[in-house]
């Protein structure tokens, strides 16, 4: 359940509940919800806005934060990425998203009277392999990341990626194609791609600093088709990206496209500063509708 906070730190408890027992076989009430909630140490707190509670966890030290300051929407910098410049390894952005995130640009300008700036970041077309040498990364003591293998393993016996993708092929094994497929990789850490990954860094610590919010698409297509996301598997970095340079974003709904899919911007910002990524994406909610259930349509 704490994995379901850390994922989505805007979440009520009526969403976590809902999200919990979506993936589990028993369904649990939001008492339940509360109570593990406690024992995990997370309390419920409040944004800028009443009607939008979040959660956070003081032993985290959650202060540094922020979260109950207000923030004046004018006085923030605006930026905006169209893609992550052109990896022969991601999708290109769909023309909807595209058109919904320039809707987004045009909004901020005409109702708040601020100048949205379009920047670029060369190193985002390395998204993928910069997060991947991340995770083969030593932790701050030099320690080492557990091999996936025995992640899978779960301590229980042995798995052997190639048997398990034999018999994934027959239809036996009780892992997923893309953690057999990580499995495989066995990736190591790469010089080339650290560097990338600090240049980045630096640059978005720079651009953004304390005042700034970036655009940037949720991901590249629209809502794929079950398993089909089999064949693109590295559109994930669009956002894995952000997992690596450890800064917070809010994912922002903006309607559905013309299939009644739904249609999305990740609201992105500089280190700890989740209440100007926050207060924006509640900002567009009010502006745009917020979330639509495609399937009322």
């Amino acid at each position: 359940m704490a994995r379901l906070v850390q994922t989505d730190r805007k979440a009520t408890v009526t969403q976590i509940t809902t999200l919990y027992s979506c993936g589990e076989q028993d369904s649990i009430s939001e008492h339940t919800t509360r109570l593990n909630l406690e024992a995990d140490g997370l309390q419920q707190q409040k944004t800028t806005s009443d009607s939008t509670p979040i959660l956070a966890n003081p032993l985290h030290e959650s202060h540094k934060l922020l979260l109950s300051s207000e923030v004046d929407l004018k006085k923030l910098r605006f930026f905006t990425v169209v893609d992550d410049g052109g990896s022969p390894w991601t999708s290109p952005v769909d023309k909807q998203l595209v058109e919904a995130q320039r809707k987004v640009i045009q909004h901020l300008e005409a109702d708040l009277g601020v100048k949205v700036k379009e920047m670029s970041f060369p190193q985002l077309k390395y998204s993928y392999q910069i997060w991947d040498t991340c995770m083969a990364l030593p932790d701050k003591d030099g320690k080492p990341p557990q091999p996936f293998v025995e992640l899978m393993a779960d301590g229980g016996s042995t798995v052997w990626p190639v048997w398990e993708l034999i018999k994934w092929i027959f239809g036996k094994s009780n892992h997923t194609i893309p953690s057999i497929g990580l499995a495989l990789m066995n990736s190591k850490p790469s010089p080339f791609y650290l560097k990338e990954k600090e240049a980045l860094q630096h640059d978005m610590d720079k651009v953004l600093g304390t005042d700034g919010v970036l655009l940037y698409p949720s991901h590249p297509l629209l809502a794929p088709k079950h398993h089909h996301p089999l064949f693109t598997i590295y559109n994930f970095s669009y956002t894995g990206i952000f997992n690596a340079l450890g800064l917070p974003v809010t994912q922002c709904p903006l309607g559905l496209s013309e299939e009644g899919l739904p249609l999305g911007v990740q609201v992105v910002g500089g280190k700890l500063q989740d209440r100007l990524t926050l207060a924006v994406a509640l900002y567009l909610e009010k502006s745009f509708g917020g979330w639509r259930d495609p399937g009322a349509t």
